[in-house]
């Protein structure tokens, strides 16, 4: 289906005909900050249970396999591209439901203490071509408060989405 910095997504059927997408995780070499990432990706996804979360399942191919349901919509930013190439507009009333699943997920997220670190349109997935949308792609995430003042600072992510903040190398305390 898609391939990323930290892995490669594949569509599955199991035999009994359930359809889903397994992610392969890279091992990359990684620097010396985000080997003390405390959880992977599978295991913030686990902790997850929201209907505008992608939701994990259970894999036995080991921990750099991770099996999550399939969104049939596709992501939102393809959405957007389709939109835009069609020279068609989304509604006003499906622009705010969009908006407001989204800001619900991250919230979700928020009360969990995971920073997500790379938001963007084509991390939300489509269950369907007319919604809910699922916040997915849990690649650059984090969840460990004791590391989390640096992690909230370590630029990552896309490169066009990322906070200005973290651009300027600004933190919350010189913001104020």
């Amino acid at each position: 289906i898609g391939a990323g910095t930290y892995g490669q997504v594949f569509f599955c059927v199991g035999s009994d005909e359930t359809v889903y997408v397994e992610k392969i995780v890279k091992t990359l070499d990684k620097p010396e900050g985000d080997a003390k990432r405390p959880k992977g990706e599978g295991m913030l996804l686990e902790k997850c249970n929201h209907p505008f979360v992608v939701r994990a399942m259970p894999s036995h191919h080991g921990p750099r396999v991770i099996r999550m349901e399939y969104c049939q919509g596709g992501d939102l930013h393809r959405r957007i591209q389709i939109m835009k190439a069609a020279d068609k507009y989304f509604v006003e009333a499906e622009v705010i439901n969009l908006f407001v699943q989204m800001l619900l997920a991250v919230q979700y997220l928020h009360s969990l203490v995971i920073l997500h670190r790379d938001i963007k349109p084509a991390n939300f997935l489509l269950e369907t071509d007319s919604g809910p949308v699922k916040l997915g792609d849990f690649g650059s995430s984090c969840a460990d408060v004791s590391v989390g003042a640096t992690m909230q600072r370590t630029l990552c992510g896309t490169y066009t989405t990322v906070a200005p903040e973290l651009l300027q190398n600004q933190t919350r305390d010189t913001l104020k």
